[in-house]
């Protein structure tokens, strides 16, 4: 072969290369099949679920899903009767009302106010809820399938599978052992498919200092949903205290929202449903776990005991876990998702789905606390009003080869003292 031939002819491993079949190390070979499992995982339980286990939850507009408690607590408020019962004549069946719940919505008033005007459109209405949640939990696992480590990965694929031990505690025999909580919430239309979204969002801000947003996403969640109030426990914990505030702003907001177009009745039925007991636990609660274990050590009595308090033990817990790990904000947010889903006496499969949000915080950057305020001289001034001039260095980060930040103010003047 002439050598000016040979000189343009490639490599052998740039074909290896723009066909995908260079060498890669056997941890990226590992990564590639999470990432493959995961999403092998996502479309086998979507079929088990939607076809063997529950194929009820394909029919949005069914009586046993979900969407069709939340437009029956619309059309009540729309025709003027009870929000939290009893029925009236011509009100719509609500699925487990009265003989498993003693209302029929357990849900904050604010969630019916929202279906008020869904609830004028009828099915289509329904449909594109169902829509909104299922696409929302498929979303989100595929979007950490192909974008997270390896954590990540295996946060996922334990979340996934967690449909082996629900139906162990439950006494279910779900076929395959694929049944799970994500494909349940997201296929039933669940609540918990947007407080899912809202939790990533919420991880999703803090971690980018976009305090603000991450205090009105966590917000929006306690007003869906009442256990979610322990996100501001976590925001406390870590002195995010614009988060703080956004949160509190954002909650009462919303709760004028929710006595103004669900009246005064319906929040104070509302409080007592919350506050008064009589919400039976279900097999999955935290009564439940504490009974099966006692069972199991042979302390039934003392775990009957026990678990009378058992939603008031495990939230009491789970608040001095996010204390005791506020300085791993990782760990921290986990304590208060679990949190969030035992401060409930109603558990059922489908509020597991909240742990994908555990799957979130190692696809995105690490949380910080916020910027506090830089100390110049005798004053003390905060950072976020400066501007950056990257074209200079101090002698002392010129020496560590960083760029320095100089402080400016927006006018060109001294930087000003206060806000």
């Amino acid at each position: 072969m002439p050598p000016e031939i040979r000189a343009t002819r490639p490599p052998g491993g740039t074909l290896r290369t723009r066909f995908g079949l260079a060498r890669r190390p056997a941890a990226e070979w590992a990564t590639l099949a999470l990432r493959i499992l995961a999403v092998a995982l996502l479309v086998g339980e979507l079929y088990v679920t939607a076809v063997v286990q529950r194929p009820d939850l394909l029919h949005p507009t069914s009586l046993r899903n979900d969407p069709s408690t939340y437009v029956a607590a619309g059309e009540r408020l729309n025709a003027g009767h009870l929000l939290y019962g009893p029925l009236q004549p011509g009100d719509r069946p609500v699925n487990g009302y009265p003989a498993r719940y003693p209302a029929p919505t357990l849900s904050p008033p604010l969630v019916a106010v929202i279906w008020r005007p869904l609830a004028l459109l009828g099915d289509p209405a329904l449909v594109a809820w169902w829509l909104g949640s299922l696409g929302i939990m498929v979303l989100l696992v595929i979007g950490i399938a192909l974008r997270g480590d390896r954590r990540s990965l295996l946060t996922l694929l334990a979340v996934q599978l967690l449909g082996i031990p629900i139906s162990l505690e439950a006494g279910v025999a779900y076929r395959f052992g694929l049944n799970d909580p994500i494909t349940t919430a997201g296929l039933s239309g669940n609540l918990n498919s947007y407080l899912v979204g809202l939790f990533v969002l919420t991880w999703w801000a803090a971690s980018r200092r976009r305090v603000g947003l991450a205090g009105l996403a966590a917000g929006c969640a306690a007003m869906l949903k009442l256990s979610p109030v322990v996100l501001l426990w976590w925001f406390v914990t870590r002195r995010s205290w614009s988060s703080t505030r956004t949160f509190l702003l954002t909650s009462l907001g919303l709760g004028i929202v929710g006595l103004v177009f669900a009246g005064l009745a319906a929040n104070l039925a509302f409080v007592g449903l919350a506050f008064e007991g009589s919400v039976r636990p279900t097999g999955l609660s935290a009564a439940a776990l504490i009974v099966s274990l006692g069972n199991l050590v042979h302390e039934a009595h003392l775990a009957r005991l026990a678990a009378a308090h058992a939603t008031l033990l495990a939230t009491s817990l789970g608040l001095v876990l996010v204390v005791l790990l506020r300085r791993h904000p990782r760990a921290a947010f986990a304590a208060a998702i679990l949190t969030v889903i035992y401060s409930s006496p109603v558990v059922n499969q489908g509020n597991f789905a909240l742990l994908l949000a555990l799957a979130a915080p190692w696809a995105i950057t690490e949380a910080r606390p916020e910027m506090g305020p830089v100390h110049l001289g005798r004053s003390s001034v905060k950072a976020r009003h400066y501007t950056l001039n990257p074209s200079r260095r101090t002698s002392f980060q010129a020496g560590l080869g960083q760029e320095s930040p100089q402080c400016r103010s927006p006018s060109g003047g001294r930087p000003p003292l206060s806000e």
